[in-house]
């Protein structure tokens, strides 16, 4: 579900391709899917939020940004690999469980 560098997150997997792009906020006018993408990543962040707390959530989980959708699966990009892994350590089960309440 995270990837680094602008790279894609799978919700089942990590991916490290670099050839992935960060959706740049003018996108998400354009391509209804990264807005609904973004609307439902606003909503898991602030339960994040809440629930790690306001320090944990600015360091690792802020940063998180949604690049798109494949395969069902959504696509988060992260600054640095070492952010990725800490990010799949310790938040992915929870995210994965947020995101599903979210596209309920």
């Amino acid at each position: 579900m995270i990837a680094a560098q602008n790279a894609p997150i799978s919700a089942n997997s990590i991916s490290n391709d670099p050839t992935a792009d960060a959706a740049a906020p003018a996108q998400q006018a354009i391509n209804p899917i990264l807005h609904r993408l973004y609307h439902q990543w606003n909503a898991v962040q602030e339960r994040l939020r809440v629930e790690v707390g306001d320090n944990a959530y600015k360091n690792w989980l802020k940063p998180l940004v949604p690049t798109g959708q494949v395969d069902g699966e959504v696509l988060l990009a992260v600054p640095t690999r070492f952010m990725r892994d800490w990010v799949n350590r310790h938040y992915v089960d929870r995210i994965r469980q947020l995101w599903a309440a979210e596209d309920e």
